[in-house]
């Protein structure tokens, strides 16, 4: 019997989205005026996508073995391809710390809050710090800034990093900085694991 594409969505431990490894996504089937399927992705030249999908596109989409094909927000069919198995290389996400405010502290472990006065050159390096803006409204905007290994100078106190800005709001993200080519993978899924518990609270 061929299961459906909720069903395979449900199951799955990883995606495959227009050829673009998905290690989180959004999925709330309860949800009828927004898209219930939702994901980022980087593609291997760094420039990232957003996906979505109703309730009804997915009742309507082509089910052959484990790949979904499916009509999307912007009307274009995509490809997503289920798999039940966790890639056994996927090397560990980077730690994400918060900058703290009423609406994460009881959200996040104590470790990961940083105090709200720190100023963005005094986050930490290699890790993901989050900044949220407009704590109260229910979808807010939030920065992240990702800070890379510190480089210092012979005879000289001065300390560099590479740190990369993305601006999101719920369906649309901005990014400007310097960043290694080889962790955009990493950073999407950063991105993806903050929307996580930001929308869903």
């Amino acid at each position: 019997m061929t299961r459906s594409a909720f069903e395979l969505i449900e199951q799955a431990e990883v995606l495959v989205v227009n050829q673009m490894v998905i290690h989180k996504w959004l999925y709330d089937t309860h949800d009828e005026d927004s898209p219930i399927f939702e994901c980022m992705a980087a593609d291997d030249e760094g420039y990232i996508y957003e996906f979505g999908v109703m309730k009804h596109a997915m009742a309507d989409a082509v089910v052959e073995g484990n790949l979904i094909t499916v009509v999307d927000t912007t009307g274009e069919k995509i490809e997503i391809v289920c798999s039940a198995h966790k890639l056994t290389n996927k090397n560990p996400m980077m730690p994400i710390y918060w900058k703290r405010n009423s609406r994460i502290k009881n959200l996040v472990p104590a470790d990961r809050l940083i105090d709200s006065r720190t100023k963005t050159n005094n986050f930490p390096y290699e890790a993901a710090t989050v900044v949220i803006l407009g704590v109260r409204s229910p979808k807010p905007r939030f920065r992240i800034y990702i800070r890379g290994k510190v480089k210092k100078y012979s005879n000289s106190a001065y300390e560099s990093c590479a740190v990369v800005r993305i601006h999101c709001r719920e369906n649309s993200v901005d990014l400007n900085g310097e960043i290694a080519s080889e962790s955009f993978a990493e950073m999407n899924e950063v991105v993806n694991e903050v929307k996580k518990l930001i929308y869903s609270k």
